[in-house]
């Protein structure tokens, strides 16, 4: 049994959900989407999201309000996770594979035979390093919808340097590309290693593809006065069609 949020807790929660709320309302938001992801999103179609460990901060943020359920471990830190997601209208179950863990994929998995989407961190809580536990695989293969890797970088953040897998926040008034990868299916005659393997060549393919899309991107400046002119010179544009159309040239 998981004990119940402390106070602490249950405040963390409620600042962690504020502080990323503002950090997406101040921060241009670039979104980098395989056209085959968005096809299965418009499909409402249950999906098995994989994420590394140290960038699922903001990837709560960027999911808000989807009813996903997300994988998070039962330690005191998980608690802190598992508040802020809930203030995201996102769902914590609680397990991991030190505690918990075969409860928690049956649930995982009950989640996505009933049209829901669930959410892995492959390599956490601890680690090491981009080690692709096993549960996502058995997610994918038990209920045969994809995998789709995410991934998020941003310009302006906080590393945590003493943390094992470099964990990271954004802060306000950054560039942000949150990258979703195509969708993977994992045949269930593929061994458990190689689709391990697989998993984590995609997860590394899409976070450097949103790095680079980082790289190219314009200024924090130039990207905000692009968003904030936009509305208006399309609006002048269409009085301009309109009075074409209604005085045209002789």
């Amino acid at each position: 049994m998981t004990p119940p949020p402390s106070f602490l807790h249950r405040l963390a929660g409620w600042a962690g959900a504020a502080y990323l709320h503002l950090v997406g309302l101040t921060s241009v938001i670039q979104k980098l989407d395989d056209p085959e992801y968005l096809a299965c999103r418009r499909r409402h179609q249950p999906l098995v999201y994989a994420l590394w460990h140290n960038a699922q901060v903001f990837l709560a943020y960027a999911h808000r309000g989807e009813r996903a359920s997300v994988l998070v471990s039962r330690s005191k830190d998980g608690e802190y996770i598992a508040q802020i997601m809930k203030r995201l209208n996102l769902k914590a179950v609680r397990g991991s594979s030190s505690q918990g863990g075969g409860a928690a994929l049956r649930e995982m998995i009950h989640q996505v035979q009933e049209g829901g989407r669930v959410g892995f961190t492959p390599d956490g809580p601890k680690g090491p390093l981009q080690t692709i536990h096993g549960g996502v695989v058995e997610a994918a293969r038990a209920t045969g919808q994809p995998i789709i890797a995410v991934s998020i970088s941003s310009r302006r953040k906080l590393v945590f340097r003493k943390s094992w897998d470099q964990f990271f926040v954004p802060l306000p008034f950054s560039h942000i590309v949150v990258a979703h990868g195509k969708p993977l299916f994992i045949p269930k005659e593929l061994s458990i290693e190689n689709a391990k393997s697989l998993v984590r060549s995609e997860l590394n393919k899409v976070r450097d593809a949103a790095l680079r899309a980082l790289v190219e991107a314009p200024s924090y400046a130039s990207s905000f006065l692009i968003d904030l002119l936009a509305p208006a010179v399309a609006l002048v544009a269409a009085v301009q069609a309109f009075w074409r159309w209604l005085l045209p040239s002789r």
